[in-house]
């Protein structure tokens, strides 16, 4: 069931603790993610029993988080939809190595490693929110680029970046209950090749692609717009993958 969870906290280390509010629910995971590493390490070693002992221990965790911060969504929610100022004009983005094109206007903002962007820093944030809700209009996009150790942590480290989406894919619809639009869809924009599927989440609609930049590098983004608006937000993608040049 936290499958996907276990692989997000790790790939957006800030994922949930953006969430914090002023109400009594405070969500700290930095120990959960310790904790983690420590049950991947077990399970390498051929130790089911310790790695499945440790596993029980973060489920018990995260269901007390959850029985401590339930009922606090629509505080959530709110902040994530609130304008901000306008944006600060940025085209051009270097990252690990690479550039890329987003819309000029956007906001972007570099949250742990993590590369976030879109009209306001509410959008920007809310993809990587539990509860995110992106209004009319609006897109956001959240990417990082690394080893498929970085992109998809309970995989092994050569796995390709078809295994990784398919991991997202699966992920996404059982654990999640996501509604997915269409199979798996393979395309080369650019002369690269890309891994992506559509899905339906409560507060928007989006897409999760994975892109091969090189032998040992990837691409994960993750691009989401206002429900029934997915349209705009493959437009969004399909930008950043034409225009992504290693620098």
């Amino acid at each position: 069931m936290y499958r996907l969870f276990f692989v997000l906290l790790l790939v957006f280390p800030t994922w949930a603790q953006d969430n914090i509010t002023d109400t009594g629910c405070t969500i700290d995971l930095s120990p959960i993610a310790a904790q983690l590493i420590q049950a991947q390490a077990h399970a390498s070693q051929g130790d089911t029993t310790g790695a499945l002992s440790i596993i029980a221990d973060i489920q018990a965790q995260l269901d007390a988080l959850t029985a401590a911060c339930e009922g606090q969504e629509s505080s959530d929610i709110s902040e994530t939809t609130t304008p901000q100022a306008t944006p600060q004009a940025s085209q051009t983005i270097l990252l690990s190595g690479y550039q890329f094109d987003l819309p000029a206007d956007w906001l972007v903002i570099d949250d742990a490693g993590v590369t976030l962007a879109g009209p306001t820093d509410g959008a920007a944030r809310a993809i990587i929110r539990p509860n995110g809700l992106l209004r009319r209009g609006e897109q956001a996009v959240a990417i990082v680029i690394g080893d498929a150790a970085r992109i998809a942590p309970e995989l092994t480290p050569d796995a390709t970046a078809q295994e990784i989406i398919t991991l997202y894919r699966q992920t996404f619809e059982q654990d999640f209950n996501f509604s997915l639009d269409n199979n798996l869809s393979q395309i080369t924009i650019n002369n690269r090749e890309s891994w992506r599927f559509r899905f339906n989440a409560p507060g928007y609609s989006g897409l999760v692609n994975v892109t091969v930049l090189d032998n040992d590098t990837l691409m994960l983004i993750i691009v989401a717009a206002s429900v029934d608006e997915i349209d705009s937000a493959e437009s969004i993608l399909n930008t950043i993958l034409g225009t992504i040049d290693e620098i």
